[in-house]
């Protein structure tokens, strides 16, 4: 989306947003409202369908209270003791087993009178160390080990220290939380997340209860509702309800309330009333923006990228039903790419002719080489030692090594740079001739080039080295008896930017040679100058019977246009 169309979008939604934001704060607030009477409602459902579990559990804990509190009087030593606490649970409509323990965990006293045998002693005595009430499901051992509901007090009066158990049948406690309809679950749980009852007391009694949280989770805040899916993936209405401060809870599951549905429903679409009257402005903002402006604009930018792609005549090009001030805007544009079509013709016609010139001036400077060149030939042919004849013979070559540059110039199609491979290939060309009628015996040279573009300024010190370098390896090439002397010339692309030259030929091994090669003279001098000239670095060694010169430099790239100073040669 075009940064205009942004723009536009955040004003329309500063204007409206005020009465988008009171709009939406009173729709929530109703919202807010109803889902709190909802989950109230669902909390008042789960007491009432648990008020007969609660009944139950408040009158036995308060017989259990009762007897805590009594014990002392009671003769535990006096047979008597166990029709005492039988009476008290033929009395209570929930309790069918009450019994007083010491702390040891001994049984004194029981409803149905038993004691617990040594087997069992240990069992007891962690009962007997219970300080608070406590609520527990599970086998009565003292009772034939029937699963029972088990509620037990600590007793703490000074002459009697112990606690007393009463329990209630499992089966009635499960019955009482029977909910109104097949359709509700009610379970009684304690904090620690033990169910202790349940209408379907069965292994999948946990199916029923929230599948995405911990039962021992649920008690942490107090009193509230909530929607979710059972184990079973049923969506369902939760409801967590204290029935017994915060030692018991009760947990309904609960068909979902048609007040409660998802926020995309028919009470909530006033909630979305802003939003939808928001759509509709950006909506049509968007759209004249695009009808008035930006399509046009998208024109315009079309045209100047096939101008710069392509430099096509925009003359007849015409906007499609365009403001005003957009279509003085593309005659604009119209005007300045006729202005610099004309601009560009003439500077491309200034251009071709100073390239013309500019190949005319290196073809003459080539020719006047070559007749230089000529003119020494009838020198050599008219000298009559052979030292002068060797002289003006090292001078051509350098001559016709200038003659290469200008030659490679006029004929390439980029006159500020020269393919390096090239213009070497013919200067090693025109040594070879030179030197093999000098040389008795004959010589193999071998060349290998890379592909090298070069700078003029550059390249006449390479090819000057490469003239003096391949000059004197023709002049001390020499091998051994019964061997063939050779010559290795090579330019190398060392990649970043390096390049390296290197010239190596065999010589007449130390011990057969009469003076020693390549000593220090003219030719090392000026290719000492050129590799100077070109900031790059000279490494030349021999060994037995090779020698071998590297020159190492980097390239430089095309002469800037305003750059007029060249690079300066040693007369030779």
């Amino acid at each position: 989306m075009s940064r205009l169309t942004v723009r536009l979008i955040i004003v329309l939604s500063l204007a409206i947003l005020p009465l988008g934001l009171v709009s939406t704060y009173q729709s929530w607030q109703m919202l807010k409202e109803s889902s709190a009477l909802s989950k109230a409602s669902l909390l008042d459902r789960t007491y009432r369908a648990a008020e007969r579990e609660r009944a139950m559990v408040e009158h036995s804990l308060g017989v259990a209270v009762g007897l805590a509190e009594t014990v002392s009087a009671i003769d535990t030593d006096n047979p008597d003791c166990d029709a005492t606490f039988a009476r008290l649970a033929e009395a209570s409509r929930y309790i069918s087993f009450a019994a007083y323990l010491d702390q040891s965990g001994g049984i004194q006293c029981a409803s149905n009178g038993a004691r617990n045998p040594d087997a069992d002693s240990e069992a007891f005595r962690e009962l007997a160390a219970r300080t608070e009430w406590s609520f527990f499901t599970g086998p009565n051992v003292a009772n034939e080990g029937q699963t029972m509901f088990s509620i037990t007090v600590p007793v703490t009066a000074p002459d009697a220290r112990g606690l007393v158990w009463v329990a209630i049948p499992f089966e009635d406690a499960n019955r009482l939380l029977a909910g109104p309809d097949d359709n509700v679950d009610l379970v009684l749980f304690d904090p620690d997340g033990n169910i202790l009852a349940t209408e379907d007391f069965s292994e999948n009694r946990r199916d029923v209860l929230p599948g995405d949280q911990v039962l021992a989770s649920l008690p942490a805040a107090g009193g509230y509702a909530f929607r979710g899916h059972n184990h079973l993936g049923e969506e369902r209405d939760f409801a967590v309800a204290p029935i017994l401060g915060a030692q018991l809870y009760v947990l309904g599951s609960w068909p979902p309330l048609p007040g409660r549905t998802a926020l995309f429903s028919w009470r909530t679409i006033g909630l979305y009333f802003p939003a939808m009257i928001w759509v509709i402005c950006v909506l049509v903002a968007a759209i004249g923006l695009h009808r008035l402006v930006i399509r046009h604009i998208n024109r315009l930018r079309y045209w100047m990228r096939l101008y710069t792609d392509q430099r096509a005549g925009f003359e007849n090009a015409q906007l499609e039903d365009a403001p005003e001030e957009l279509e003085a805007v593309a005659q604009t544009f119209r005007d300045m790419t006729e202005r610099i079509a004309i601009q560009e013709n003439q500077r491309e016609e200034d251009l071709q002719e100073k390239t013309v010139l500019l190949r005319e001036v290196h073809h003459r400077v080539k020719n006047n080489l070559q007749v230089i060149s000529s003119i020494m030939n009838m020198q050599v042919r008219n000298a009559r030692s052979e030292e002068a004849k060797h002289l003006i013979r090292r001078l051509q070559d350098r001559v016709m090594a200038l003659a290469s540059i200008h030659r490679r110039l006029y004929m390439s199609q980029k006159l500020s740079m020269i393919q390096a491979d090239e213009l070497l290939a013919d200067i090693v060309g025109n040594l070879v001739v030179i030197g093999s009628g000098d040389e008795q015996a004959a010589i193999k040279v071998s060349t290998h080039f890379d592909p090298v573009p070069i700078a003029p300024e550059q390249s006449m010190p390479l090819s000057l080295i490469l003239t003096e370098a391949a000059t004197n390896a023709v002049k001390y090439c020499g091998a051994a008896e019964g061997e063939t002397c050779w010559i290795d010339i090579a330019l190398s692309d060392l990649g970043q930017g390096r390049v390296c030259l290197s010239v190596v030929n065999s010589v007449v091994p130390a011990a057969e040679a009469d003076e020693q090669p390549h000593q220090a003279g003219l030719g090392l001098g000026l290719i000492e100058t050129f590799v100077t000239q070109l900031e790059g670095t000279l490494e030349h060694r021999q060994n037995d019977d090779i020698y071998a010169l590297h020159v190492t430099f980097t390239l430089s790239g095309p002469p800037d246009d305003n750059d007029e100073d060249e690079a300066e040669l040693v007369p030779v």
